[in-house]
């Protein structure tokens, strides 16, 4: 092969193929951590999308319950029913327009006969329809009922409808039309989607086909009018109505389009739910990078074919000096000049004398570098060896001397600089080209013969003595000039001789008790020896020593290096440490504002949480007002209204609004920032707690036993230890919904052990498995779908107990339940 192929071969090897390996690397990474982040991100909308659809599901379930609970409007309906008097049609007219006028969104409320028959309506044109084949009517008298359909007008109503019960039997539907406004404002949201993601509402039509309930981004006429095949289950739409919660990558949309997707399933309408965003939307900056690392490879290549001509052309005429030159090459010398920012930090050095040597050794004329900067002369030495500039500043500004490899990429070899400072701000470098025997140290490790190359090349100094006698063997050239000895000297040598007084009376016991020692171990390093030269001097070794066999005698193998000046350095490292100190200052400091931005994503979920609560404990009240006033309006029509009945019933009012009160304050209470301690009861703090979500508790059958100590008070902050029990109830309401428990039961104790408050909340919904209970405690670990839940709320509780209370939180299985610990 000619010079020109070759060189191009090396250096095209050499500088575009790592690129190209990089290139792909990096790209590969690239796009996986930005399709993680955008999973991540795709499943936090699709659950927010899912649980505000679903809260506008359970909101007009309350409306139907609302409407139907009202005892005259049914007694009115079955009178008419019987009758057919009028007025009684007017009655249950104005109940159901009087329940229209105070909610928003409803269009029309009507009650059909058990035959399908409109008996009344606040749509008078619909009194005596026959609406018996309409799905809402047919699905209304089996149980609740809500679904979408398209109205006369062609737009899209939402249908509410349920059966009418009085007395045991159903005497009628109730329907309620209302807007589907509600839904299309969630799926009109695109925060967090760019320009081509969005929220997708589907239901299954009568032939099992995909239904667009609402108008899509790109197609706004798709509502009840978009059908997608059953067959086609390779779009997000049709799995998401098999009820297969997925993240899909690479599927495609209505529009054929490649996205990126996450699928939900609202059980309660069998409605599917996806949240996508186009491929080529979230890629498009990675493609972007891709062409340009595609350009400068090709620019790179071109580069090295340009140089490799015109460096092949000179190799030939002067392959035979570079070999002269490198036969007579010896060590080089550099005096530099160190040059410091503004703030004292050094950036750079300056060269103001180099001999010979280091011109053989560069390749570089004494008059191209005196007075030019080292950023000048190689312009990739700070990338070859990122702390070049701080090690050679460091001899500059402290006086000290280091021993210092680095390797260039411009002169492609290994150079060992031997760096100590004359003055201050100026360094002096001897430079040794060690390429060989950097080459030697890598090839010495595989085989025997290379052991001995090592063994004989090595700059460490070796020695090799008998196990049971401590004498020589046989010793390295580094250790012959370390010491000082010649191996003929050296022969009858015994290793305590190098010992340096007074303590080399103690080493002959040393040396047994370091043989013992490697009967049971592979080695043995020595930190710190004094040693001895021939010439009397002392000096500083540190060693390594180690037990083999060798043509069946036992051998040990001291490797011991020269420290003198490494220790001298050791002052040097601790001005470094100030600087590590003040870098991990700085990663407490990240890591506190990434606990209170966890902090506060607990609070909103547990916000959440809470409001769906307070919604169970509005329910009986507002049911109770509303009984109160359609009783007033009862009396009223029957003479029954006197002072006394509108008494009890404005202070029977009054009572529950002052319930909806007290729960609004609990509810604001329980969220309001604190920042001082206060001294609270701890029966008390829990009580209240326990009022957030007691009647959730109760609408689910989960029985609340409680043995609280009284007059246990404790100095902390109320707000965080109530969130802690918060949190651990709710665990325990997730544990019963994730299991079948004939008797929920949540038992909670608080009591004082030895001046210790202990509170404990134990639930019966199942042991923790034992591969995972170890975990719970890790934030974003959940044990539920990766879909639901945050995995930070006993993460949360944890550090609020252990850092903020100074406490302790503990789980442990017992009786086929999880007991949760807080010791305070």
């Amino acid at each position: 092969m000619k010079t020109f192929p070759k060189t191009i071969s090396i250096l095209l090897s050499i500088s575009v193929v790592p690129l190209i390996v990089t290139s792909v690397i990096s790209y590969n990474t690239t796009k996986t951590a930005i399709t993680d982040h955008v999973y991540n991100k795709l499943n936090s909308i699709a659950n927010i999308q899912k649980h505000r659809i679903e809260s506008k599901l359970d909101r007009s379930r309350d409306i139907l319950n609302l409407i139907a609970s009202r005892p005259p409007m049914c007694t009115a309906l079955v009178r008419y029913m019987k009758t057919g008097e009028k007025s009684q049609q007017e009655i249950v007219t104005e109940v159901l327009s009087e329940a229209k006028s105070v909610l928003a969104d409803v269009r029309d409320i009507s009650i059909l006969n058990t035959d399908g028959k409109v008996a009344a309506s606040t749509n008078a044109s619909y009194n005596g329809r026959d609406l018996s084949s309409e799905d809402y009517f047919i699905r209304g008298r089996r149980g609740y009922s809500m679904d979408v359909f398209s109205s006369d007008k062609g737009e899209v109503v939402h249908y509410l409808s349920c059966p009418l019960i009085h007395g045991d039997r159903i005497v009628g539907v109730l329907v309620v039309e209302s807007s589907f406004n509600p839904f299309l404002e969630i799926t009109d949201d695109y925060e967090g989607l760019r320009t081509t993601g969005e929220t997708l509402i589907a239901k299954k039509d009568k032939n099992g086909d995909a239904l667009y309930l609402v108008p899509l981004r790109f197609d706004k006429e798709a509502a009840l009018r978009k059908i997608i095949s059953r067959g086609r289950t390779e779009l997000p739409v049709t799995q998401a109505l098999l009820g297969n919660e997925l993240t899909l990558y690479n599927s495609v949309d209505y529009r054929g389009k490649h996205v990126l997707s996450a699928t939900r399933y609202i059980k309660e309408t069998d409605w599917g739910l996806v949240v996508k965003i186009d491929s080529d939307e979230v890629f498009s900056d990675l493609i972007d990078l891709r062409n340009k690392y595609i350009v400068i490879t090709l620019f790179i290549a071109l580069i090295v074919i340009i140089i490799s001509y015109f460096a092949s052309r000179s190799i030939n005429t002067s392959v035979k000096k570079i070999e002269k030159l490198f036969e007579n090459m010896s060590v080089g010398y550099a005096y530099c000049k160190m040059i410091y920012d503004k703030n004292g930090n050094p950036v750079d050095f300056v060269h103001l004398d180099v001999n010979s040597a280091f011109e053989r050794l560069t390749w570089l004329k004494k008059k191209d570098v005196i007075g030019k900067k080292i950023s000048e002369i190689f312009p990739n030495a700070k990338y070859d060896n990122p702390d070049l500039i701080s090690v050679f500043g460091s001899v500059a500004t402290a006086g000290i001397s280091v021993q210092y490899e680095l390797y260039s990429t411009q002169l492609k070899i290994w150079i060992h600089n031997n760096v100590y400072c004359p003055q201050k701000g100026y360094f002096a470098a001897i430079l040794t080209d060690i390429t060989g025997r950097k080459n030697l140290e890598n090839i010495i490790k595989e085989s025997e013969e290379k052991y001995r190359l090592f063994f004989t090349h090595a700059d460490d100094a070796i020695f090799l003595f008998d196990y049971e006698t401590f004498e020589y063997i046989d010793a390295n050239d580094a250790w012959c000039n370390l010491y000082g000895y010649s191996k003929e000297e050296m022969k009858g040598q015994l290793i305590c001789n190098f010992c340096a007084e007074p303590v080399r009376c103690k080493e002959t016991e040393r040396c047994r008790k370091l043989a013992k020692l490697l009967e049971s171990t592979a080695s043995v390093r020595v930190t710190h020896r004094v040693h001895k030269r021939k010439d009397g001097s002392t000096f500083s070794v540190e060693m390594s020593v180690g037990r083999f066999s060798a043509n069946g005698r036992d051998v040990l193998c001291s490797v011991a290096r020269d420290i003198t000046e490494r220790i001298k350095t050791e002052e040097t490292l601790k001005e470094l440490m100030v600087c590590l100190e003040k870098r991990v200052a700085d990663e407490v400091e990240k890591n506190r504002v990434k606990d209170q931005l966890m902090y506060e994503q607990s609070r909103h979920i547990a916000m959440g949480e809470l409001l769906v609560n307070i919604s169970h404990h509005w329910r009986q009240p507002l049911s109770g007002i509303g009984n109160v006033v359609q009783d007033i309006e009862d009396a009223y029509l029957h003479n029954e209204l006197d002072g006394s009945y509108l008494s009890n019933s404005v202070s029977t009012v009054m009572t529950e609004l002052t319930k909806l009160s007290n729960t609004i304050n609990g509810f604001r209470n329980f969220y309001k920032t604190e920042h001082e301690l206060k001294e609270f009861d701890i029966a008390d703090c829990v009580n209240n707690t326990l009022s957030l979500i007691e009647a959730y508790f109760k609408l689910k059958g989960i029985a609340i036993v409680k043995e609280l100590q009284e007059g246990l008070t404790i100095c902390l902050y109320p707000n965080e230890f109530a969130q802690v029990i918060l949190n651990l109830l709710t665990n325990a309401k997730d544990a019963f919904d994730a299991c079948d428990i004939t008797e929920p039961t949540v038992h909670i104790k608080a009591y004082d052990v030895s001046g210790k408050i202990i509170v404990t909340v134990t639930n019966n919904g199942n042991e923790i498995p034992k591969e995972i209970i170890g975990k719970i405690f890790d934030p974003y670990f959940t044990t539920k779908e990766k879909t639901s839940g945050t995995g930070l709320g006993l993460y949360i509780s944890k550090i609020y107990v252990e850092k903020s209370m100074k406490g302790a939180l503990t789980v442990r299985n017992i009786d086929g339940g999880c007991e949760f610990k807080i010791e305070l």
